[in-house]
This record gives C-alpha cells, sequence and structure tokens, in this order.
C-alpha cells in the first residue's frame, strides 16, 4: 500500500509539474522594449543625476535599455499626468524626488493618485 502511495504521489508531481511549466515558457520576458523613466526635474540637477544612475543599474540588471526622458513643469504635474496616460505595463515609470510629493501636498493639480504607489522612492 505504502508502495502504490509514493508511486501515485510521484506521478501526479510529475504530471503537474508540466501543467505549471506550460505558462512559464510561454512568458515573454521583460523588458522586451525600452523602458522610460519619466523625471519631472530638469537635467543636470539632483533628481535627474540619481534617476540616470538608477536606470543605469537597472538596466545591467534587466539585460535591457531604459531611457531617461525630463518632463519639467506644473511642480511634476506635467511627468506625472504623461505617465498616468500611459498604458500601465510597467514601460513607463516616473522618477520623481521628495520635491515633488511635497508640491503635491501644497499645490492642487489635476493628477489623480488614487490607488498608485510609488515603486522607488528616492531622494534627489
Amino acid at each position: 500500500m505504502k508502495l502504490w502511495m509514493g508511486l501515485l504521489a510521484a506521478v501526479s508531481t510529475f504530471i503537474s509539474g508540466f501543467l505549471f511549466l506550460g505558462p512559464a515558457h510561454a512568458q515573454q520576458k521583460f523588458p522586451t522594449r525600452p523602458v522610460e523613466i519619466n523625471v519631472w526635474a530638469s537635467a543636470g540637477g539632483g533628481t535627474d543625476i540619481v534617476n540616470r544612475l538608477i536606470a543605469k543599474a537597472m538596466e545591467k540588471e534587466l539585460r535591457g535599455s531604459i531611457v531617461v526622458s525630463n518632463r519639467t513643469g506644473g511642480g511634476g504635474a506635467i511627468a506625472m499626468n504623461h505617465v498616468w496616460s500611459r498604458p500601465h505595463d510597467g514601460y513607463n515609470w516616473l522618477g520623481s524626488s521628495e520635491q515633488m510629493q511635497i508640491t503635491a501636498v501644497m499645490v492642487s493639480t489635476s493628477t489623480d493618485l488614487d490607488g498608485r504607489t510609488p515603486v522607488i522612492d528616492q531622494v534627489g
């Protein structure tokens, strides 16, 4: 009886392995195209430099291209609205700093942040 139970467990494990491996092979590796980090601050400042350093390190880990774009204006509203208007597929990121969070609290913008969580919280 123990032999049959052991054999049944081995066969079911073997079959379930095939069931779970199928979808893993069907998935594409991320990223399949360049990732864009949209920085709210102008080029050359602390926030821009930190985002470019992060992008360079992430390129090595992801083995893909990361483009840093500066979208200045409106205390970060231009960059936020650009990112939020894009498809939510992981290819458009917002590069921010603590100053942007302070501006968002002090100034009313049309950007709705409900349900969104920062991926990286940094100090620029």
